[in-house]
């Protein structure tokens, strides 16, 4: 079932203190005052530059970890056989939106149940949501 904003809403997750993503374990933790309450899995789908104002495919960014890139893989893969530039080049010029529309195609290529944006210093993280879950207070 999709991640739709009534499950977001279940969720509250725009009420938390805090947001982390963590590379090496795949995963997108909210917490309060230092309390983890919710973790979702994670796939990153790239990123947006608002300096250089282009989309980086994550499976194109060698400063990520393979476990929260390795499904982007599948969609430049998908591109090569559709013959797609936007889902086969690495990297290009590109606005915000094309990282929802990107994340988007990934998101169903995975069966993702939601898609999440984590600002950076210069832009945006966005990734496909697998699981999520409460954790044990």
């Amino acid at each position: 079932m999709p991640l739709d904003d009534q499950s977001w809403g279940e969720y509250a997750v725009g009420n938390y203190e805090r947001w982390d993503w963590y590379q090496e374990t795949g995963k997108l933790v909210f917490s309060n005052n230092g309390t983890p309450e919710i973790e979702a899995d994670i796939q990153f789908s790239g990123s947006y530059s608002t300096a250089s104002e282009t989309w980086m495919w994550a499976w194109a960014n060698s400063s990520l970890d393979e476990k929260v890139k390795v499904s982007s893989r599948l969609i430049k893969e998908l591109g090569e056989d559709l013959g797609l530039k936007q889902l086969v080049a690495g990297r290009w010029i590109g606005t915000e939106v094309d990282g929802w529309e990107m994340t988007s195609v990934l998101a169903k290529a995975i069966d993702a149940i939601g898609v999440y944006r984590t600002p950076t210093s210069n832009g945006f993280i966005y990734m496909a949501i697998t699981d999520v879950r409460w954790l044990e207070k």
